[in-house]
């Protein structure tokens, strides 16, 4: 019976020795964790300190009655409870900081692509600019070390990033106002327009003009134009021109006009140098034709002639009628593309056949002289008179 009561007290024993190494285990493991998390914390991980925190809280809430009552477990609750404070505010700092930078970050963005347009696209440069100055007064607000502290993107202060962006905002503004831009009248494009300018300017207005001035007048007006064109043609961005025709300053004999102005001034003196008849000498080509409309069959005879003439010497004009071969049997013909008192220079005399668009024609060709008031230009479509 003693021996019974023996085995019966060990085994119990053995049993409490049992439950004591268990929960001795399991403090050790709270232990363990509680440790890492103030370790991790200290190297400023508060990322895995917080992992770690939350595995200790975890493990205390499960754990045994006789883990509790352990003196240690109740340490290690105030060492959890002081480590949580620290972390907590550990973490509301770094997501304030995180906060400020990612404005601040964004605010980079944006200047660069402000400084990037200034003078190529500056009213999105304007836009950028502004937002970047709104994000880094953000950035500032939700904390004021950021004005010191480096960007993450490209490592300058807050500040300068401000800073910089309202220089961006006033470069562009003052570009977008004509400050820093090239003149129109400087221009590559510009100049030469100018003196097209003036050039068909004092043309237009010279009375009694010759033909050669009359002419000149009218390659100057055409030169005015394609200037002109090219000028409005430079633009800052798809929907913008570099120029504005309202506000940009030419300067001419004519006073200082804008360039829109220039435009229409260039394109009205260039009709009215057109229209205009002038004193002098001139010539132009003279045809007669037929169309082949039949086998050995050939139409009417019709005469082609430019409506205007080009400007010649009146020193250099015949003094009558050169008839080659037997194209004198046509001068009635010829007479009708020019005026009567015309004199003929023709040095063809027979024909000569050629092809247009799969038909078949022949022509006698010269040229005729007239002096006069005469309407004065060069080139001409030919047309039938």
């Amino acid at each position: 019976m003693s021996k019974l009561r023996t085995m019966v007290c060990a085994l119990a024993l053995a049993g409490t020795a049992g439950v004591a190494i268990a929960d001795q285990w399991e403090l050790n493991g709270i232990k363990g964790n509680m440790a890492s998390a103030e370790d991790r914390f200290k190297t400023g991980n508060l990322d895995n300190s917080r992992f770690f925190v939350n595995q200790v809280k975890a493990a205390m809430d499960k754990a045994a009655a006789d883990t509790r009552a352990m003196p240690e477990f109740a340490k290690i609750a105030t060492r959890l409870k002081a480590l949580e404070d620290k972390l907590g505010k550990a973490e509301g700092e770094a997501g304030t900081v995180a906060a400020a930078d990612e404005k601040l970050d964004e605010a980079n963005t944006y200047w660069m692509n402000a400084k990037s347009l200034a003078t190529s696209d500056p009213d999105t440069a304007i836009k950028d600019a502004e937002i970047c100055i709104h994000k880094a007064e953000e950035a500032f607000k939700i904390d004021p070390n950021v004005r010191t502290r480096t960007t993450r993107m490209y490592n300058i202060p807050g500040q300068q990033v401000l800073d910089e962006c309202k220089q961006a905002a006033d470069k562009a503004k003052k570009f977008n106002s004509g400050e820093g831009k090239e003149r129109a009248a400087d221009h590559k494009w510009g100049k030469p327009a100018i003196v097209a300018f003036n050039a068909a300017y004092k043309a237009s207005k010279a009375k009694d003009a010759d033909a050669f001035v009359v002419v000149d007048g009218q390659k100057a007006a055409e030169d005015c134009i394609t200037g002109y064109n090219q000028l409005t043609s430079i633009m800052l961005n798809s929907a913008k021109h570099y120029y504005d025709e309202a506000t940009e300053m030419m300067p001419t004999d004519a006073g200082k006009i804008a360039l829109g102005d220039f435009g229409k001034r260039c394109q009205a003196m260039q009709s009215e140098l057109r229209n205009r008849k002038a004193t002098g000498c001139g010539f132009k080509n003279v045809n007669v034709q037929q169309q082949l409309i039949a086998k050995n069959t050939w139409g009417s005879i019709e005469s082609y002639a430019p409506t205007i003439y080009t400007p010649g010497k009146c020193g250099e004009m015949p003094k009558s009628h050169r008839w080659a071969g037997s194209s004198s049997s046509f001068a009635g013909n010829f007479r009708k593309a020019c005026g009567s008192g015309a004199i003929f220079v023709i040095t063809e005399g027979a024909w000569h056949t050629w092809d247009s668009n799969g038909k078949v024609y022949r022509s006698i060709d010269g040229v005729c002289w007239e002096k006069g008031k005469l309407a004065f230009g060069t080139g001409g479509a030919s047309v039938a008179h």
